[in-house]
Order: structure tokens, then C-alpha cells, then sequence
């Protein structure tokens, strides 16, 4: 028996979110594109802090949701810096279309 759809496509978006992961910190250029985007959401913190910025991949352990079940995290990859002695995460979602990949920035602490 092989592999079902939804499997391969788990397996290929992780590999994918690998992908971005390392792309953007190995690639000063698009990480400051990235950086620039992020700081439209937080203007209380200086360019000069979310520079020290990377992006970390999130596990795929599941979690707790608001009905008692077990679910995936709604973030993929994580944008984390350190403002002071304070460690940030935002969390971003990576989506796929026909239009080619786009990453949203979900945090709740940007909204």
C-alpha cells in the first residue's frame, strides 16, 4: 500500500517550510524584504533589533485546540529576535496558490 495524498503533502510542505526557513536566513537580501514587511506591524521596534531577526521552523507536534483535541500549530515558521532580554516569536504561515507562494505574517501580537 502507498502513500496517501494527504501524506505526501504533509511530508512536501515540511520539506518546503525547510526551504523557506533556510532561504531567507542564508539570503541577506530577502531577509531584510521580510524585515521590512514585519516592521509595518511593529512600529515600537526599531529595524535595528528585527535585523538580528531569523526564522525558525516549527515542529509538527500536535497541540491543544479550544475543543479538547489534539491539532497542528496555525503557525509554519517562526520570525524570532530579542528585544532586550525578551525573546519574540511571530508567527508566520506559509500558503501556496496558483499565484505562487505568499508568506502571512499571523501573530496576534501584530493585530
Amino acid at each position: 500500500m502507498g502513500l496517501h495524498y494527504g501524506e505526501i503533502a504533509r511530508s512536501n510542505g515540511l520539506l518546503f517550510e525547510q526551504i523557506i526557513t533556510d532561504y531567507y536566513n542564508n539570503n541577506e537580501n530577502h531577509m531584510s524584504l521580510l524585515i521590512s514587511k514585519i516592521s509595518n506591524y511593529l512600529p515600537d521596534v526599531s529595524i535595528e533589533i528585527l535585523k538580528t531577526g531569523r526564522l525558525i521552523k516549527c515542529g509538527s507536534d500536535k497541540v491543544e485546540s479550544i475543543y479538547d483535541k489534539k491539532t497542528t500549530r496555525k503557525s509554519d515558521i517562526y520570525f524570532n529576535y530579542k528585544n532586550g532580554s525578551l525573546d519574540t516569536n511571530i508567527g508566520i504561515s506559509v500558503k501556496m496558490s496558483n499565484k505562487g507562494t505568499q508568506l502571512q505574517v499571523i501573530s496576534l501580537k501584530c493585530l
